[in-house]
């Protein structure tokens, strides 16, 4: 699709013009400064706002627990979309309890089918398959309110507010982060201040409650997930066993021997120092 094409297609699916924002109690932090920041999410949701609503892309987590109050305080229509992957059985009860009204999704294929047909299990950053494959297939043709942060990672310090991204051939995905310039501690203050519930996950040592065994908690927290969640772990190694028997990458004498390359963190023997792979 032609640039020139796409900039018409979003500026014909987006409104113009701000509308006033609503009267909002201040939050004031212990220094007594005032949280500008919450009043520019509130203000960027209200201005975007489309016709059908958002779509708002809902894991559970904090950030994604702030950016639905969000929504709320600003008066904003919204549907809420959980897409089911590999979380660990407390989110997703928390989700169920806290959150009834989010929509759930499953994937059309699991973890295993996934890493027998990649032929090597999920790895950090541009190889993570699963995350395309089980979590960002929904919202296209809407436009999607995410929680991603620039303090996350490298690659988001490149992110916008407001953000297209082809996700297949003749198909885009337009994206809303009204949390991108927030930092950690913005979160969780805004959490407390408003007196949200979040994950026992997160009081538990957890600074991040995605899927079990996730590369991108790092290798560590991998281990971790092993211990906790044992059976699960044994299903991730017998999906490696399929995956070499089928010779798909034969660089691993077994398949148990790539599942324990992948959990220690080292990747083709570089180690980044850091407890977490690298590719």
């Amino acid at each position: 699709m032609p640039a020139s094409s796409m900039v018409w297609e979003v500026s014909n699916i987006l409104p113009l013009g701000l509308p006033p924002a609503p009267k909002e109690e201040k939050m004031i932090d212990l220094w007594g400064n005032d949280h500008d920041h919450v009043k520019h999410s509130i203000e960027l949701l209200q201005k975007y706002e489309p016709p059908e609503g958002y779509y708002l892309a809902f894991s559970g987590g904090k950030d994604s627990i702030v950016c639905y109050d969000l929504c709320k305080k600003a008066g904003v229509k919204f549907d809420a979309h959980y897409m089911r992957a590999m979380e660990p059985p407390e989110l997703v009860y928390f989700i169920r309890k806290h959150y009834p009204e989010v929509q759930r999704h499953l994937p059309k294929k699991t973890m295993w089918q996934l890493i027998v047909y990649n032929g090597i299990p999920p790895m950090r950053g541009g190889l993570s398959y699963c995350c395309r494959e089980m979590k960002e297939f929904g919202g296209i043709g809407r436009l999607v309110v995410v929680g991603v942060r620039k303090q996350e990672s490298l690659k988001r310090k490149s992110y916008q507010e407001y953000d297209v991204k082809k996700v297949k051939k003749n198909q885009i995905k337009i994206m809303i982060a009204p949390i991108l310039n927030w930092t950690t501690d913005q979160v969780w203050q805004y959490i407390k201040h408003n007196k949200l519930s979040y994950p026992i996950l997160y009081d538990q040592g957890y600074k991040r409650v995605g899927c079990i065994l996730c590369p991108n908690s790092g290798s560590k927290t991998m281990q971790l997930d092993a211990i906790k969640h044992p059976k699960i772990a044994d299903a991730y190694k017998r999906a490696c066993v399929r995956a070499w028997d089928k010779k798909i990458n034969p660089d691993w004498p077994t398949g148990e021997a790539m599942y324990e390359w992948w959990i220690s963190g080292k990747s083709m023997g570089k180690d980044d120092g850091q407890g977490e792979l690298e590719w």
